[in-house]
């Protein structure tokens, strides 16, 4: 994933990314996630599937947004995938910019409601 700013390359600040014992990255989000948070997102590794623990975020910013589908993509072109432990703001959030369907998460959701009925 590359940031197209240097500006913004050099704002950001890294996240807590850890590396458990199963081949999947994983990365936990802050509440706020901006264009100054994506920096986790960007140094996690690119190949095997990456964990998004996104529990905690009650803000996300449209460059965090964008970082989001764009690691998402980069993992679906190596024939990984990006999962994603949304908390309901950002949910909501995905749903209202349509990037839910970008990033998977709007079949979930369906699939949830109908089970639901």
């Amino acid at each position: 994933m590359t940031i197209h700013s240097p500006q913004i390359r050099r704002a950001v600040r890294p996240l807590s990314t850890r590396l458990p014992d199963d081949p999947h990255a994983r990365v936990v989000l802050p509440e706020r996630f901006d264009c100054h948070r994506i920096d986790a997102l960007i140094d996690a590794p690119t190949h095997g599937d990456l964990v998004v623990d996104a529990s905690r975020v009650r803000f996300a910013d449209e460059a965090a947004l964008a970082a989001l589908v764009e690691a998402r993509l980069d993992r679906l072109s190596v024939g990984a995938d990006l999962v994603l432990v949304l908390s309901d703001a950002l949910r909501v959030i995905l749903e209202l910019t349509g990037d839910d369907v970008l990033l998977g998460t709007a079949d979930a959701d369906t699939s949830l409601m109908a089970e639901a009925a």
